[in-house]
């Protein structure tokens, strides 16, 4: 009586073999050093502070200005800070001139593990910034002997592609054309890059599930709506209105 689509791929660690992944990662370690030659250093917020801490919602404002889609709701709020923090790690890159990064991770009982939510960074942050946070979460984790870690969903992952062909054939056409083109929207390819860069350990398929025989387009723009907060159609034209814009500045 339920339907069920891949939507995409997630990146999963175990903490504990972290450390000896990165001895062997040499670019890895390179990024990391990057940052810490300029002066970056991880801090741990604690709860009751995250939430009225200016200079993380300046970060938060400016990482989010820099996105090509509408924020995104229901599962993905973008202001995780402002959510239930007393069992969530939140860490912060402080650099010379003040913080220039913030990491959010949730707890997942069922998989005595986390899920890293959010990594959030100023534009003109040090290289080397984000992979740092994501080190330093993952050296915590592994302390608290948790052997699951996930940086969450990649829409359209091109490790999921087994699990998209089995789609049906209307919704394999939308994630093709999305793929090739929606890009200019939401890096979707950058997001993967970076997640592979990471060196997981396996990456799992993620899936949507409704309550028909037969998966509809009609599910498919419910889980729209309720991701957008607003109608798809309203969603993609801001989208495309900004990336309009930022296309005739670049070329201005």
């Amino acid at each position: 009586s339920h339907a069920g689509v891949t939507i995409g791929a997630q990146p999963v660690w175990d903490p504990r073999r972290w450390g000896g992944m990165m001895q062997t990662s040499r670019s890895l370690r390179a990024q990391l050093n990057r940052a810490k030659n300029k002066g970056v250093q991880i801090e741990r917020v604690h709860a009751r502070d995250a939430d009225a801490n200016s200079e993380l919602e300046s970060i938060l404002s400016q990482w989010l200005s820099g996105r090509g889609l509408p924020p995104m709701h229901f599962l993905v709020e973008p202001d995780a800070l402002k959510g239930e923090l007393a069992d969530r790690l939140v860490l912060a890159a402080r650099g010379p001139r003040g913080i220039a990064g913030f990491l959010v991770a949730s707890p997942i009982a069922a998989r005595g593990g986390y899920l890293i939510e959010q990594v959030a960074r100023l534009p003109d942050a040090p290289n080397g910034t984000s992979e740092l946070m994501i080190d330093a979460a993952m050296r915590i984790f592994a302390e608290e002997d948790r052997g699951y870690a996930t940086l969450g969903l990649v829409a359209l992952s091109r490790n999921a592609d087994a699990g998209l062909r089995r789609n049906p054939f209307w919704l394999r056409t939308l994630m093709l054309l999305a793929r090739t083109h929606a890009n200019r929207f939401y890096n979707f390819q950058g997001l993967e890059r970076f997640r592979t860069k990471m060196k997981p350990d396996r990456w799992e398929k993620i899936y949507a599930i409704s309550n028909e025989r037969v998966f509809s387009p009609l599910a498919l723009y419910a889980i729209g709506e309720a991701f957008a907060g607003i109608s798809p159609w309203r969603a993609i034209a801001i989208a495309a209105m900004q990336a309009l814009r930022k296309e005739l500045r670049a070329g201005g």
